[in-house]
């Protein structure tokens, strides 16, 4: 694993890395990602399951609070879960678009607006040209 990112991510870490992966990981990476983090857990079968891997960070590592700064496919699962507390977001006014172009939630989504994850603003700040939003999980 010479040469791998976490390597030198390892070496500059003020906190311990953890990994949470599936039962699909090979026994090969297990063993090569565990060379690499201070613990890496097994949190589903296919997917992540986001409510027992917090549960386990929550009891094992004293977290309380976690920022999830992933892509859509993450956000998307912590919506699904119902575990997004309170959502940050920048507005900026330089749109892109297409197909392919990335969105706060990808993945499976939901399919009935009645079932949507639902947020209140609790404050928006302007600097400059952008537009920083709060919003924290409504009821």
């Amino acid at each position: 694993m010479r040469g791998h990112p976490l390597s030198a991510a390892r070496k500059l870490a003020l906190a311990p890395l953890l990994i949470l992966t599936t039962r699909r990981a090979s026994a090969t990476l297990l063993k090569q990602l565990r060379t690499l983090a201070d613990e890496v857990k097994i949190c589903g079968r296919s997917e992540i399951n986001f409510r027992t891997a917090l549960r386990w960070l929550k009891r094992h590592w004293g977290v309380n609070r976690l920022l999830c700064e992933g892509g859509g496919d993450l956000n998307d699962a912590l919506f699904r879960a119902g575990l997004v507390d309170e959502l940050h977001l920048t507005v900026s006014p330089k749109i892109f678009g297409g197909r392919t172009a990335p969105t706060i939630a990808e993945g499976l989504g939901v399919t009935q607006l009645a079932r949507a994850a639902r947020f209140e603003l609790i404050s928006a700040r302007r600097v400059g040209p952008e537009m920083f939003l709060v919003y924290r999980r409504a009821g």
